[in-house]
């Protein structure tokens, strides 16, 4: 009865302005507002065009649905679902394509990649990506590592941040939430001695909700030993400090781009491994720059790009890991089972592009590069071991040493290790008639820790009507092993154990799809894709100890469909929406991969209701979450999030005003938590660590506002 109500309220009373400029072209005017996308091939070119299933969210829109951070802007995307089990960094799941670290999905930061060397995602202690540098995202639903490579498997998220025409002038704001939310930021985008500058600056201090966990993983412990060791019920450590800078400076033919993100007194969310704890804390900084020349007079229709980009992270601890609480195991571990690692890695990454128009109804793209990373500063604080002697399940199980050690490179979780990889690709854009365009790509990728890699991509683009695009879309992709994957090692882990002799992981996937501009007024998009994983890195359990192995065993294949619309339905009236079905399983078990909703929907309607007065309504509404093959436990429930927003915009166009509701009807909303534990005998599956899942942020408000000078 809720949704019905929701849906009703969301039609009869939301919406934005849409109005048309009389002055555009011929063109424009037959196909609305055309948007330009680059992630799909290098190049800027119309979206509805574009060789990939690509999605645009500008800055404009990010405003519109009242969003603070990227995660929640990625919430608007058919087929990409968000989960925040850890209550530290979203993972991004496309397509229903899901692993516990989440490195199928590749993050970029101005087209360079973010990714953490261990575990191959974008950083465990992510601590979020405020928004208001941000210009615009790209995302691609589906494989891009034709172009960029590693990880790029089942989706590609592209974050631009502002230049100096998207701020023009000085800007400060502010923005005020529940849980003590706090941010403050200031920029700058301007003309300066020549040189096209912005600079920004933002500081932001989040407590983060108190939803309680009833039960966590120290609880059967508990149970077990008679204790009374678990801090549940208690909310997650969602706690974090920021400082977020950027710069971004052209002249000429150059352009230079900086970041810097930091993170202290991170809260560990719901443990390290699920086992509540209020006492870690983590401080991770992240900082990358990049220096890019591009030149199209040298040759007539030749484009020359050359960039080079270092990206450096870092993992600390201001406050120690408790991996389980203190009275942990029958109170062995008076102070907590205490285990923290920390590390640093560098990015260095080259590249030279050729872009070649000057044949005749062809668009050539050749490029390479070269890339080094390397993981040093490795250590581990530590009051526990195991002995890998002992028989399992007793090997399993910590044995307190009484203090705290530290132990660094191949004595700590993972020896300090360096990779190289070199790469060449070739693209070609071929107009084979009026209205039909082939492209066709390979990239091929040579490791210096796992070998070769080859992955083509090709794509044929129909102008069917004048109103009407089809494509078919053919690509395949590759997932690196992380460095966890392949050196973790029982001498300091025995449960999990690495292996050398990994390879990629693989996918290739097949889309249609459709968009059809029905007038100015009318978009619609339609999607289907089918999708084969091959050599997926699993864990198998050695009989003989218990031990896990990554192995390049697994097998997945997924199906599904996608459909988005945005409508103008009046002048001051614009209708938006999108839903998505997938449906993925795991072949050698025959169940769901689990973890991403069957069927998702999401409808913003934005209404103009005066000169300068905004009102947004958005529903989401997930539908149920399947477990996982191995997970003892029943079916999530789906539930519906109602958010509302009412925007000021000052006629002189320098002050805005927003005032966010968010969940408003207060809906029961959890992620999945991890399924381990100890395994049933007869079913042969396990538990959850949290068995009630992990909750997230119920009702809850906020305030931004901000004035340009």
């Amino acid at each position: 009865m809720f949704e019905k109500i929701v849906m009703l309220s969301l039609l009869a009373s939301s919406a934005s302005a849409f109005s048309f400029d009389d002055t555009q072209d011929d063109l424009s005017l037959s196909y609305g507002n055309i948007e330009m996308v680059s992630i799909a091939t290098g190049s800027p070119q119309p979206i509805k065009k574009a060789p990939a299933v690509v999605s645009v969210i500008t800055a404009e829109q990010i405003r519109q649905i009242g969003a603070s951070d990227l995660d929640e802007v990625l919430t608007t995307v058919p087929g990409l679902h968000l989960i925040n089990n850890w209550g530290r960094a979203g993972k991004y799941v496309f397509r229903g394509i899901y692993s516990t670290i989440n490195s199928e999905a590749l993050l970029l930061i101005n087209g360079v990649p973010i990714r953490n060397l261990v575990n191959g995602n974008h950083f465990v202690y992510w601590g979020g990506m405020p928004i208001n540098a941000i210009a615009r995202i790209e995302v691609i639903r589906g494989p891009g590592s034709a172009l960029y490579g590693a990880d790029a498997f089942a989706g590609v998220i592209n974050v631009w941040t502002k230049q100096a025409q998207d701020i023009k002038g000085v800007e400060i704001g502010s923005r005020l939430a529940s849980f003590n939310n706090k941010e403050a930021w200031i920029q700058y985008g301007g003309d300066f001695a020549g040189i096209e500058l912005a600079v920004s600056a933002e500081v932001l201090s989040y407590e983060g909700h108190d939803e309680i966990i009833n039960a966590d993983a120290q609880t059967p412990y508990d149970k077990l030993f008679g204790t009374n060791a678990s801090a549940a019920p208690e909310s997650a450590n969602n706690q974090v400090d920021g400082l977020e800078l950027r710069f971004d400076a052209k002249f000429s033919n150059w352009r230079l781009r900086a970041g810097f993100q930091q993170r202290e007194n991170m809260g560990t969310g719901v443990g390290a491994l699920e086992a509540l704890d209020n006492n870690g804390k983590a401080n991770h900084k992240r900082g990358n720059i990049d220096i890019t020349y591009n030149n199209d007079t040298l040759v007539e229709g030749l484009r020359l790009e050359v960039q080079t980009s270092y990206y450096q992270a870092q993992q600390l601890f201001s406050k120690d890991l408790w991996v389980f609480p203190p009275g942990a195991f029958g109170g062995a571990f008076l102070d907590g089972m205490i285990g923290s690692p920390e590390w640093e890695q560098h990015n260095i990454h080259s590249n030279v592009s050729f872009h070649y128009s000057g044949i005749d109804y062809h668009n050539f793209l050749l490029g390479a590069g070269y890339e080094h990373a390397e993981m040093d500063k490795v250590e581990q604080r530590a009051n526990f071991y195991f002995d890998n002697d002992l028989p399992p399940p007793l090997n399993e199980l910590p044995i307190p040493i009484g203090e705290i050690i530290t132990v660094r490179d191949d004595e700590a979780f993972i020896p300090e290790k360096s990779r190289t990889n070199s790469y060449i690709l070739l693209q070609d854009e071929w107009s084979l008639a009026n209205d039909w365009q082939l492209i066709a790509g390979i990239r091929h990728d040579n490791y210096s820790d796992f070998g070769t890699t080859t992955n083509p991509r090709f794509a044929l683009v129909w102008d069917t009507t004048f109103n009407l695009t089809s494509k078919f879309l053919f690509g395949r992709a590759y997932k690196a092993p992380s460095f966890n994957e392949l050196y973790s090692s029982t001498d300091n882990n025995p449960l999990t154990q690495g292996s050398e002799q990994l390879g990629p992981q693989t996918i290739e996937t097949l889309e249609l799809a459709f968009n059809y501009q029905f007038n100015t007024q009318l978009n619609l998009d339609f999607n289907f894709f089918y999708n084969k994983i091959k050599d997926a890195i699993v864990y198998e359990t050695r009989e003989s100890d218990g031990v896990s192995l990554h192995v390049n065993s697994g097998k997945i294949s997924g199906h599904g469909a996608e459909f988005a619309f945005s409508y103008a339905a009046l002048k001051d009236l614009m209708l938006r929406g999108n839903y998505a079905y997938q449906k993925t399983e795991e072949k050698i078990s025959d169940g769901h991969v689990g973890f991403a909703p069957s069927h998702e929907v999401y409808l913003q309607a934005d209404w103009q209701i005066a000169d300068g007065f905004e009102l947004v309504n958005k529903v989401r509404w997930v539908g149920e979450r399947p477990r996982s093959a191995t997970d003892a436990r029943n079916t999530m429930d789906g539930y519906t999030q109602w958010d509302l927003l009412f925007h000021w915009r000052s006629h002189r166009n320098n002050t805005n005003i927003t005032l966010g509701a968010f969940n408003l009807a207060d809906a029961d909303i959890r992620d999945p938590s991890v399924s381990t534990g100890a395994e049933d005998p007869v079913t042969g599956k396990f538990p959850g660590n949290i068995p009630d899942d992990v909750p997230q942020a119920g009702r809850n408000f906020s305030a931004k506002a901000n004035y340009r000078f």
